[in-house]
């Protein structure tokens, strides 16, 4: 399953950059695609469907399948149904898999280059989880360990594995106080590793690696757009808070 997501989204990336007329001549490329999407398709919906017939009190377990069989949008009153709940899993997997591993392989390589910051996440963690190393992290332990979430939150400001979106206009407008005027037939490419060391907004040193910036109280005081690890809009990440404890 993971050689067939990795595959898959790799094929979904390297589509976006090529030609129409080379997709087509890539025959055997589509039929892998293909191939990868229907094994996850087949076993997402698999595990929902064994999960449905168990015989279980689905709103006992607290999981994120449990919740989205069970969960009523306020609102409508409706429910997901079983091909959106296979669509979200994967979704789930797939930007979670790569995004979240690449998040981790920066933070390690910037605990590695300030002793100071790693023996103080050490010091945190020896408090909230205790000598045993055998026992495994609950719930609210992950929640209190609020420096390695914040030596996370700056290294997603510096390195964010997902580094830029594109913005639309809805109709052609003057950015920037007026300097640039663009259609609603233009993009706009956000560079977050551009965006989260401006000067302005994070200070002289926005090229140092400073978990104590981003406390939740100092997080709080930033302007609205200054910080996008996880994308904009209706469109940012769902996962947010699901990377975020998972890393931790």
């Amino acid at each position: 399953f993971v050689t067939s997501m990795v595959d898959a989204l790799g094929e979904a990336l390297s589509r976006g950059s090529r030609l129409p007329i080379e997709d087509k001549l890539m025959i055997h490329k589509h039929h892998q695609f293909q191939a990868n999407v229907k094994l996850m398709n087949d076993l997402v919906d698999r595990i929902i469907q064994e999960r449905r017939t168990s015989g279980e009190d689905l709103s006992q377990k607290k999981d994120l399948l449990s919740y989205m069989l069970t969960g009523v949008d306020k609102q409508s009153g409706e429910q997901l149904d079983d091909t959106n709940i296979r669509y979200q899993i994967i979704t789930f997997l797939i930007a979670g898999h790569e995004t979240t591993s690449g998040l981790l392989s920066f933070t390690i390589y910037q605990l590695l280059h300030h002793h100071a910051i790693l023996q103080k996440a050490y010091e945190e963690v020896d408090r909230v989880l205790g000598a045993d190393l055998s026992a495994k992290p609950t719930f609210n332990q992950v929640n209190q360990l609020h420096y390695v979430t914040q030596i996370l939150k700056e290294s997603l400001r510096l390195w964010p594995t997902a580094p830029a979106f594109a913005l639309y206009p809805r109709e052609g407008e003057a950015i920037i106080g007026g300097k640039y005027k663009i259609t609603a037939d233009d993009d706009v490419a956000v560079l977050i590793p551009m965006l989260h060391r401006d000067r302005e907004i994070w200070g002289d040193n926005a090229e140092e690696f400073d978990p104590d910036r981003l406390t939740v109280e100092k997080e709080q005081q930033l302007p609205p757009n200054a910080y996008k690890p996880f994308g904009n809009g209706h469109r940012a990440c769902i996962g947010r808070q699901f990377a975020l404890q998972e890393a931790t």
